[in-house]
């Protein structure tokens, strides 16, 4: 069993994205949305095992590809703490000036 380096830990937006790719995908193909997440979940792994191996998008923001589903972790590195902070999760579909608005008009 290969031991994670650095904690991660999920934002309740993180939470919310998950279930809502996992419905999706569900729809489309029962049981797809467990192949997801399990995909979601390795992933996870491999950035909690090296976090490093995304390289910064924007601002500190790394984000991870699920490649099979076409999905990205956004996350940051706490390196004092040895934390990972998984605050976002967003097809690549999705056209990122429009989400962002979305959220910043709030």
């Amino acid at each position: 069993m290969i031991l994670p380096v650095y904690k991660v830990r999920f934002s309740s937006q993180i939470a919310t994205h998950l279930q809502l790719a996992i419905d999706y995908y569900d729809e489309l193909v029962p049981g797809l949305g467990e192949k997801f997440l399990v995909e979601f979940e390795m992933r996870i792994l491999a950035i909690s095992q090296n976090p490093y191996a995304s390289a910064i998008r924007y601002d500190d923001v790394r984000f991870a590809l699920i490649k099979k589903f076409h999905y990205a972790i956004h996350y940051f590195i706490n390196e004092e703490q040895r934390e990972i902070i998984a605050f976002a999760l967003y097809s690549t579909y999705t056209d990122p000036e429009t989400h962002w608005k979305k959220f910043t008009e709030k």
